[in-house]
């Protein structure tokens, strides 16, 4: 609960501290779980590939871009126990 206070109160003061809170977002991400990590940035490269190739305006492409990088951040706050879990969960994994 710590961390999405602290990624909610860098995300309320402005578009330069929306950098630092994506960062700080994907900081945490990388080191715990690399390879999410790794997904989010090719996601966003994909993301914006694909957003020029749709003739978005810089704003548009930059929010499709922040999106990639944000798109997986709930999993800050799921237990690695089951985020590394192999095979289908149980009913009380599941609910967490």
């Amino acid at each position: 609960m710590k961390k999405l206070n602290a990624i909610k109160h860098i995300a309320r003061k402005g578009m330069n501290d929306r950098r630092k809170s994506i960062e700080a977002y994907m900081n945490q991400l990388e080191h715990k779980s690399y390879d999410t990590y790794q997904h989010c940035l090719r996601v966003s490269r994909l993301a914006r590939g694909f957003a020029a190739y749709l003739q978005l305006s810089p704003s548009e492409q930059a929010k499709l871009v922040q999106g990639c990088y944000l798109h997986d951040l709930g999993k800050l706050f799921i237990p690695d126990a089951i985020l590394k879990h192999e095979g289908a969960l149980t009913t009380e994994q599941g609910q967490l």
